[in-house]
């Protein structure tokens, strides 16, 4: 894994200082720049170079992290990013996800494992707390299924998804990483990789939680596929 350079905006001191520590201790993470507020974090991706992930908080004294992440993705869709916060309901959990979040960590997990955790959003996985996937499945749940009748469906103007790709995003609902879809299919995981772009870019999402969201919206998938 080569170097990954590191935004973090988080307004908590000791909590700022000790994502700082965890970036820096990693053999292959390098803090790009720690800010503290909203207007910081603008300020900062100004001066910086492009980091490869951002580490987002939610509650900031000037808005919110929500803002941030709707900024990157007018500009990038490649970029990783993952929320780390205190807030664990369904409106800030959705949110973030449907605005380019590829991952949301609650603060409550052991600070130990946000460094893997970080690795994962950078490798295209999706990591999220266990006490958040509920909300996930819970919005997934209560999705109805548009019909061709009411509404044509949306990949129709987009591109549509080939067998194979609908059989990655079935797989990746079931909770498997990369490696376990590519076993799973029997190609190699640079194929899934593959896949998992074509898939974004036809679905104009930004992560996994997101195209699965639009996949159940649309009627691509479902629990009998």
């Amino acid at each position: 894994m080569s170097i990954k350079r590191v935004f973090i905006l988080e307004d908590e001191k000791h909590t700022r200082d000790l994502l700082c520590m965890v970036v820096r201790e990693h053999p292959n993470l390098e803090l790009l720049v720690a800010t503290k507020s909203l207007s910081d974090a603008r300020k900062a991706m100004k001066i910086y170079a492009k980091p490869d992930v951002f580490l987002i908080d939610l509650g900031l004294p000037d808005g919110s992290g929500l803002e941030l992440i709707r900024d990157i993705r007018k500009n990038d869709a490649s970029i990783a990013i993952m929320v780390l916060s205190v807030f664990g309901d369904e409106r800030h959990v959705v949110d973030a996800i449907e605005q380019g979040a590829g991952g949301y960590i609650h603060k409550d997990e052991p600070l130990e494992d946000l460094a893997q955790h970080i690795k994962n959003v950078l490798s295209g996985d999706s990591p999220i707390s266990p006490s958040i996937a509920k909300h996930i499945l819970n919005r997934m749940q209560t999705i109805s299924k548009p019909t061709k009748s009411i509404e044509p469906l949306r990949n129709e103007v987009l591109s549509p998804l080939s067998k194979r790709e609908r059989d990655v995003l079935q797989v990746l609902s079931r909770g498997f990483n990369r490696i376990e879809v590519a076993n799973h299919l029997k190609v190699s995981p640079h194929t899934i990789t593959t896949h998992i772009k074509n898939i974004y870019r036809k679905l104009n999402v930004h992560s996994r939680t997101e195209a699965l969201f639009e996949a159940y919206h649309l009627g691509l998938i479902g629990e009998s596929d």
